[in-house]
């Protein structure tokens, strides 16, 4: 006999009881794990409440554990006694002392990584896999996909665009004051592997496509590349104000190919108009978009063109009247328009968000559209935090093509598929990638509190239960 959550009725919090139940021994093909620690998922309220239908009256809640194998099935080879394991998903029953599980469900937690950090990190962290790594490809084109698998992997195939969940001003300050405050905070840590002169960026693309590059790559305007200090500049550029230039060099494309169609040259730049900002890039982020506009895959409006969608600068002129900028800002862009391949560009200035003091605006320019896509996959096209707020259809034309719910065990419903995901979430908390704020821990006896605690919105980060033996050691 073990001691267990079990819900005998749907309801609040109050119908979560602590309980003996009886365990047997594992089967073949089974395990034995004794939890360490359990994750505390909104999808525990869904069960319990009867949101989500559980197979069975009771029911032991919870989808995601990590903890140390004490038994194993008849005949079972790759598992033995000792072995700390997680797992996330099916089969249901993680509020529990000890489980049995099918061994092919779990996987191991490398001898780095916390149990309890594993336990609080696996479900979110595949669901987040799951979103940037499978359904929203952004590092080439997607690979080919037959009809007939829509019905296992979702209800509808559809490309959501970031730009249509950064349209208005406050959805843009919202988003990238997100990205911002969680870099700043060390909440999310860049990996800025490459940085290329911008006249180079024939090279950077072809080291993209090549898949010669990782974390982000960007590129420094030529005249910048070799300073130590943008800071130092902006401070400059704020104090003097010199006279701008009309012409200055960037990237243009006259016709569609490979990266020999990048051409670095002389264009004039005029002065912002109304509404508008100029302003000195210090670095321009490099996206896989880029290479679609170059290639043709994406149409520009216009040919010839100045590629590009992501920058960080300092403000060197504003338009006439306009008032919350100066000159000497240190801002970012993403989107729209297109043009960053530049040493200065002119913007709207209801485009542009300010660079706190305390991030580097390399930093600023190699993050903020990958990391407002993200925020847009997470916050926007998926809610894992309570109920959807109701959506009138009318809405779909500007924000999607179709209305779509993904769930994370479509996508790691095969051996290689969950080895493959968890092991790139392990990896990336292991190596510091991925920061885990485990801010909440209960004894799992008091669980009900904390599924009152967390839908009443007292939570933040990652939240788990410690079984109460373990509780107290």
């Amino acid at each position: 006999m073990v001691k267990a959550i079990r819900v005998h009725e749907l309801g609040g919090p109050e119908v979560l009881k602590w309980e003996d139940v009886e365990i047997g021994e594992p089967k073949e093909g089974e395990i034995r794990v004794k939890n360490k620690a359990i994750g505390l998922n909104f999808i525990d309220v869904y069960f319990r409440k009867g949101v989500y239908k559980a197979s069975t009256m009771p029911f032991t809640p919870g989808m995601e554990a990590a903890g140390v194998v004490t038994a194993v099935g008849p005949g079972l080879t790759g598992r033995k006694v000792g072995d700390v394991v997680a797992y996330a998903g099916n089969p249901m029953g993680s509020y529990a002392e000890e489980q049995i599980l099918p061994a092919e469900k779990v996987v191991t937690v490398p001898p780095s990584l916390d149990p309890i950090v594993a336990a609080s990190v696996i479900l979110k962290g595949m669901t987040a896999h799951m979103l940037v790594r499978r359904c929203f490809k952004s590092s080439g084109m997607p690979d080919p996909l037959p009809m007939t698998e829509l019905a296992a992997k979702s209800l509808f195939l559809t490309r959501a665009s970031v730009l249509s969940y950064t349209a208005t001003r406050d959805e843009l300050l919202q988003a990238a004051g997100e990205v911002f405050s969680n870099v700043a905070s060390g909440i999310l840590r860049v990996r800025i592997n490459h940085k290329y002169p911008l006249s180079q960026v024939a090279q950077a693309h072809e080291d993209l496509e090549g898949r010669k590059t990782s974390g982000s790559v960007v590129l420094i305007p030529d005249g910048v590349f070799e300073q130590s200090t943008i800071k130092a500049t902006a401070r400059a550029i704020s104090a003097s104000a010199p006279e701008a230039a009309t012409m200055v060099k960037a990237i243009r494309v006259h016709e569609l190919g490979g990266p020999e169609v990048l051409k670095w040259e002389d264009v004039e730049i005029g002065e912002p108009k109304e509404g508008e900002i100029r302003v000195k890039n210090k670095a321009i982020g490099l996206n896989f978009v880029d290479v679609y506009f170059r290639k043709g895959v994406y149409k520009a409006s216009t040919m010839p063109f100045t590629p590009g969608r992501e920058a960080a600068g300092v403000v060197t002129a504003v338009g006439p009247g306009l008032t919350g900028r100066k000159v000497g800002d240190v801002v970012a862009y993403a989107g729209n328009p297109m043009g960053s391949y530049a040493e200065e560009q002119i913007l709207p200035a209801e485009k542009v968000v300010t660079v706190p003091p305390s991030l580097d605006p390399i930093v600023a320019a190699s993050v903020i559209l990958k990391g407002m896509t993200v925020h847009m996959l997470v916050r926007q096209c998926f809610k894992s935090s309570g109920m959807p707020d109701p959506l009138p259809m009318t809405e779909l034309a500007a924000k999607s093509l179709f209305l779509t719910r993904a769930s994370l065990f479509s996508y790691t419903a095969t051996r290689d598929e969950l080895l493959q995901a968890a092991g790139e979430v392990f990896s990336n908390v292991a190596s510091g990638i991925l920061r885990v704020r485990i801010n909440h821990k209960y004894p799992l006896s008091q669980v009900a509190q904390a599924h009152e605690d967390l839908e009443g919105r007292k939570t933040s980060g990652s939240v788990v239960l410690i079984p109460d033996g373990v509780f107290e050691q």
